[in-house]
Formats: C-alpha cells, structure tokens, sequence
C-alpha cells in the first residue's frame, strides 16, 4: 500500500457497482465486435491505461502528503510522460510532424495549457483534498459524458444496456461519495 490506506466497504462496492455499470453500457459494442482483433487490444489499453492512471493517484497522493510541491511534481511527471512518449515513437519508427498552421498550434496550446497543466493541477488538488478513491471515482463519469457527446454530435442510441449502465454508475457515485464521508 503506497498511501497506507484501505478502501472503506462503501467506496469499494460503488466501483464494483460502477464499474458494472460501464461493462453494461459498452457490452453491445463488445458482443457485436467480439473479444478479438482491436476490441481485445482496445480493452487491454484501457485497463494498462486504468493501471498507470491509478498508480499516478497514488503517487500524488503520497507526494502532497510529503509536502512536495504539485506544480514541480507535476512538471517532472510530464516531462517523464513525454520523453516516454518520445521514446517509444522512436521505437516504432513513427515520425515527429509538427504543423505550422495556427489552427495545429492553438489545439495544441488548448491542449496542453487547459486540457493537461489546468486540468491535472484541479484534479490533483481534489485527489489531495478528498483522497483518492473518491477523486479516482469522478473518472468514471467520463465515459458518461463520452456516450451523452456521442449522442448529441453522433446520434448515438442509448439501449437498455446503457440506460441501466447509466443508473448503475449513478449508484455508484452515491455510494463512493457517501461512502468517504466520516
């Protein structure tokens, strides 16, 4: 245990309970595609990536309980990301292609500006402040908000599969929620 904590009963049966409730909302996909091919390599990345972002939380964690600074930690956490990056588009034999149009450079300033520095110091601010079951568990939202823009810009047709997934990552969040409450 790296922060020395263990996951209170209520926090652990709601990401049971969400995490059930993601599986319902994307098993049509899952069925129609089968576990082969994309959709096994597909889930594999999801589950390395659920991995390292958890291991991320846990480092932070244990790093502002030290009292080392977010923003410096942070900056050499990305920078370690990116030569990382780097690294394995070089194994791969993949080109680095930067454009000079100003719609590139401004998506990747938004991108890196608010989607990442932004975004990471308000979310690992929270994860000091409510720990990181609690914190972690606001990611399981995400895949929510995907599936409503998904609707809105796509067309996308909820089935009964999503619609009880829906509820389910709802009940979830309740119970992680009031699950951290002492």
């Amino acid at each position: 245990m790296v922060v020395g904590e263990r996951p209170a009963p209520r926090i652990l049966a709601g990401g049971i309970i969400g995490f059930a409730g993601i599986a319902l909302m994307f098993f049509p996909e899952i069925a129609a595609n089968g576990l082969s091919g994309g959709t096994l390599v597909g889930l594999l990345l999801c589950l390395c990536g659920t991995l390292s972002f958890c291991a991320g939380n846990l480092v932070s964690v244990a790093n502002q309980r030290r009292d080392l600074p977010l923003v410096s930690t942070s900056a050499w956490g990305m920078l370690y990301g990116t030569l990382w990056s780097a690294f394995l588009a070089f194994l791969l034999g993949e080109p680095f292609v930067f454009a000079t149009t100003a719609p590139y450079i401004g998506s990747l300033v938004f991108l890196a500006v608010i989607s990442t520095v932004m975004a990471f110091a308000a979310y690992l601010t929270l994860l000091g402040r409510i720990g990181g079951a609690r914190a972690g568990y606001a990611t399981v939202i995400f895949p929510v908000f995907a599936l409503l823009i998904s609707t809105a810009l796509e067309g996308y047709d909820w089935t009964a599969y999503a619609i009880i997934g829906l509820v389910l990552v709802a009940a979830g969040n309740v119970l992680v929620i009031r699950g951290g409450r002492r």
